[in-house]
C-alpha cells in the first residue's frame, strides 16, 4: 500500500470532520486542497501503483470529492474495483460515487446517498422512485426513509443563509446545481417530500390472503409428488426413469405457462386466471387419485403443472403490484405459508398410509380446498392495484439482461430444492434403510427447515443485502448436503437434511424478488418467466438425477446437488457485479 495514498486519504477524512460552510473562504480553500489531492491520486493511478482493495478504496474516496463528471466516474470505477476485490466498505462508496456521477449530469440518483445544500437546508438529491430498498441493501445503502430522516436531523441545527449569502451561493454554484435549484424553486412546496418518506402499514387484505393460500395450495401439490413416488413406483411397476416422468410432465406444464401464460393472464385478468389455476389443479389432482396406469397418472401430473402453474405466475406479480415497496414482506410471508403447506404434504401421505391404508387420501382431501376458498374469499378479493408500468408495457416487450441472469439463478436454486424434495425419500429408503412411509415423512424435515430458514431470512434481508443472505444460505446448504450425502445413519442424515433445508430456503424467494425488481414494472411477464425457470429446473434436473440413479445408483447420482450449489454461488456473484450498472 502506498504511504502517500494513505496520507492523502487521512487528510481528506480530516477535512470532513468539521467541514466549513459552503461558499465561505475556508470552504473554497478546502476545495483547492481537494483538487491537489485528486491530482496526486491520478498520478498514482497513472503510475499503476494501486494494488490492494484498500488502495482502490482510498483513491475512490478522494476522487469522489471531485467537481466534474470525470472525477465522479473515476471514483465509481475505482470503488467498484475495490468492491470486486472483496473490500466491503467499497460497496456503499461504489453506489455513492455512481450517484454523484448521475448528479453532475443533472440526473436523479438511483439509491439516495447524496445530499445537497440548497441555501436553506440539506436536501436529498432527487431519487429514482423505481429503486427499491432491496436494491439499496444490495450496496449497503440504508432504506430511503432513513436517508431522509438523516437529512431532517442535520437540518435541525443548521442556520439558513442570509439573502446576500444565498445570492452569492447561487451565483457561484456549478451549472448542474444551478439547474437543480431552478427546478426545485418551480416545484410546489413540499419540504419533507412526504411522497418518498411516507411510512406505509402493511395491510393483508382479502386478496393478499387469497394469494397466500393459493400459493400454499400449489406448493402442497407440487411437493406431494415426491412422497407418493415410491407408492406409484411399486403399484405401477415403474423404473426410476419412468417414475420421474411424473415430475417431467408437471414441469412441461410449468414450461408452457412460463412461455405463454402471461398472454392468457393479460387477456382474462389476474383474478379469473387465479381461480382457473386453483380449480384446474384441483380437478387434475383428483384425476391422479383415480388413475390406474402411468398414462393417466403422468397425464394428470401434466395438467396439474399446466393449469395450476397459473397460480405460480400470478401470485408474485400480483403481490408485487399490490404491495409495492412492501413486496418483499408479502413474498416472504407467502413463501413461509407455502412452505407450511408443503411440509404437511409428506406428513399427510405418511399419516393417511398408516391410518387409513392409502396415500390417495392425501390428495383427494386437499383437492377440495379451492371450493372452501371460493366460499370464504371469493367475493371482493380482486387485486386492488395494477402496476402503472404494467399498464403501459406491451405484452411482448423484452425483459432486461440482468433479469435473465437472475432467471438462471432461479433455475439452479429451484433445481437444488426439488432434487432434494423429489428424491430424498427414495435416497433415505435405499441408502439409510428407512421404510417407505417413514422416508416419505422424513422429507418434512427438509421442508420444516425451509420454513425456519424463510422466517429467519425475511428478518436478515432487512439488515443485510439479499445477495449476502443468498451467499450465506449457499454455504449452509452445501455444508448440510455434504453431511446428508456422507451419512451412514439416519440420525446424521436427517440432521444434514435439516441444515440443507435451512440453506436452500431463501434461494428461490430472494432471487425471485431481485429478478422482479429488474423488470421495470413488467411484473406479469416477469412472473411468467420466473415460472418458466421453475419448470425448466423441475423438468431437467430431477429427470437427470433419476436417469443417473438408474445407471450408477442414487447415492452417487446425488452429487449433482453439490454441483448445482456451486453454480448458484457463481451466478449470484455475477448478478451482483452487474446490478449497479443497470
Amino acid at each position: 500500500m502506498s504511504n502517500d495514498l494513505v496520507s492523502l486519504y487521512k487528510a481528506d477524512k480530516q477535512e470532513r470532520i468539521n467541514q466549513p460552510r459552503a461558499n465561505t473562504t475556508e470552504y473554497k480553500a478546502m476545495r483547492a486542497r481537494d483538487l491537489e489531492r485528486r491530482k496526486c491520486v491520478m498520478d498514482i493511478v497513472a503510475a499503476d501503483e494501486l494494488h490492494t482493495a484498500e488502495d482502490y478504496y482510498y483513491a475512490a474516496h478522494i476522487m469522489n470529492h471531485g467537481d466534474t463528471t470525470e472525477d465522479a466516474e473515476n471514483a465509481h470505477r475505482l470503488a467498484l474495483r475495490s468492491s470486486e476485490l472483496g473490500y466491503r466498505p467499497a460497496r456503499w462508496l461504489a453506489a455513492a460515487s455512481y450517484e454523484r456521477w448521475q448528479m453532475y449530469q443533472v440526473k436523479p440518483q438511483k439509491y439516495g446517498t447524496n445530499y445537497i445544500y440548497d441555501g436553506k437546508k440539506d436536501r436529498l438529491w432527487d431519487v429514482d422512485p423505481k429503486t427499491t430498498d432491496e436494491e439499496r441493501a444490495e450496496w449497503d445503502v440504508p432504506p430511503l426513509a432513513e436517508q431522509l430522516r438523516k437529512a431532517q436531523e442535520a437540518n435541525r441545527h443548521k442556520t439558513p443563509m442570509s439573502e446576500i449569502e444565498r445570492k452569492e451561493f447561487e451565483a457561484n454554484a456549478p451549472p448542474w446545481l444551478k439547474q437543480a435549484l431552478e427546478k426545485w424553486r418551480a416545484e410546489p412546496t413540499n419540504p419533507e417530500r412526504e411522497h418518498l418518506i411516507r411510512q406505509r402499514t402493511f395491510h393483508r387484505d382479502r386478496f393478499t390472503w387469497l394469494a397466500y393460500l393459493s400459493l400454499a395450495f400449489y406448493g402442497y401439490f407440487l411437493n406431494v409428488l415426491g412422497p407418493i413416488t415410491p407408492f406409484l413406483k411399486d403399484e405401477l411397476g415403474l423404473t426410476y426413469t419412468i417414475s420421474s416422468f411424473h415430475f417431467t410432465a408437471f414441469a412441461i406444464g410449468i414450461l408452457l405457462i412460463g412461455i405463454g401464460g402471461h398472454l392468457l393472464i393479460q387477456r382474462i385478468g389476474k383474478h379469473r386466471s387465479l381461480w382457473l389455476g386453483l380449480f384446474g389443479m384441483s380437478l387434475s389432482a383428483l384425476l391422479l387419485v383415480v388413475g390406474k396406469s402411468p398414462i393417466i397418472t403422468i397425464g394428470a401430473s401434466f395438467l396439474m403443472g399446466l393449469i395450476g402453474s397459473l397460480i405460480l405466475a400470478i401470485v408474485p406479480a400480483a403481490l408485487s403490484d399490490q404491495h409495492g415497496e412492501m413486496k418483499a414482506v408479502a413474498l416472504s410471508e407467502a413463501n413461509v405459508i407455502a412452505s407450511l403447506f408443503a411440509t404437511s404434504a409428506p406428513l399427510l401421505v405418511g399419516w393417511f398410509t398408516h391410518s387409513l391404508g392409502g396415500w390417495r387420501w392425501a390428495l383427494g382431501s386437499i383437492a377440495c380446498i379451492p371450493l372452501l376458498m371460493f366460499l370464504g374469499l371469493g367475493k371482493n378479493s380482486s387485486p386492488l392495484v395494477t402496476s402503472t408500468a404494467e399498464k403501459r408495457t406491451p405484452a411482448n416487450q423484452s425483459l432486461p439482461s440482468l433479469f435473465w441472469i437472475y432467471w438462471l439463478g432461479i433455475v439452479l436454486g429451484v433445481s437444488v430444492e426439488f432434487c432434494m424434495i423429489f428424491w430424498s425419500a427414495d435416497y433415505m429408503e435405499q441408502v439409510l434403510g428407512l421404510s417407505k412411509a417413514d422416508a416419505a415423512q422424513a422429507v418434512s424435515v427438509f421442508l420444516a427447515a425451509m420454513i425456519v430458514g424463510r422466517i429467519f431470512g425475511s428478518r436478515l434481508v432487512q439488515r443485510f443485502s439479499a445477495r449476502a443472505v443468498i451467499t450465506v444460505s449457499i454455504i449452509f446448504a452445501a455444508f448440510g448436503f455434504l453431511l446428508f450425502w456422507s451419512a451412514e445413519s439416519s440420525f446424521i442424515g436427517l440432521n444434514g437434511l435439516f441444515i440443507t433445508g435451512l440453506g436452500v430456503a431463501n434461494l428461490y424467494p430472494l432471487i425471485l424478488s431481485l429478478a422482479i425488481n429488474t423488470a421495470n414494472g413488467n411484473t406479469v411477464q416477469a412472473g411468467a418467466r420466473a415460472t418458466l425457470a421453475s419448470g425448466t429446473a423441475i423438468l431437467t434436473l430431477p429427470l437427470i438425477l433419476g436417469s443417473f440413479a438408474d445407471a450408477v445408483g442414487i447415492r452417487l447420482a446425488y452429487g449433482v446437488v453439490l454441483v448445482l450449489l456451486i453454480s448458484v454461488f457463481l451466478i449470484n456473484q455475477i448478478a451482483g457485479r452487474n446490478s449497479l450498472a443497470r
